[in-house]
């Protein structure tokens, strides 16, 4: 696999592009991001498994983005009950939740491997967080 080298005149294109798409059916595209914007405030809000899950999802959110996105290319009129169409195919719902959890273990193991790192370099070794807490009440 090789890099494709392109001019910087390549990514303003792609802006205007993008913009040209949005404009197509604004008020689609903006209540899908609103969407998104919700499911990301009740994952924060509902720390620490909150973010793990939205991590797990976002294969599939991906997923209807490009989809909805497509049809919209496509010149077709998008509604709500259109979006999720994209993941209604036996099976994969459940592949995409799959590849997000693989990608929120890497995600923590890659973390871990460098809080231990930073710890290391620290002079301090790498416990779990609970053995060096104090717990006064």
């Amino acid at each position: 696999m090789q890099a494709v080298s392109l001019p910087a005149a390549a990514g303003w294109q792609w802006i205007i592009e993008g913009w040209t798409l949005f404009k197509k059916q604004p008020m689609a595209l903006f209540s899908w991001a609103m969407f998104v914007t919700l499911i990301l405030i009740f994952a924060t809000l509902t720390a620490p498994i909150g973010p793990l899950l939205f991590i797990v999802l976002m294969p599939a959110i991906t997923l209807v983005t490009l989809s909805i996105t497509r049809q919209v290319a496509n010149g077709q009129k998008l509604s709500a009950s259109m979006w999720f169409e994209p993941l209604k195919p036996k099976g994969l719902f459940k592949k995409l939740l799959a590849l997000g959890i693989i990608y929120v273990v890497i995600c923590l193991a890659v973390g871990f491997m460098v809080f231990c790192r930073l710890q290391e370099s620290s002079d301090r070794p790498c416990k779990p967080w609970l053995t060096h807490r104090t717990w006064n009440h």
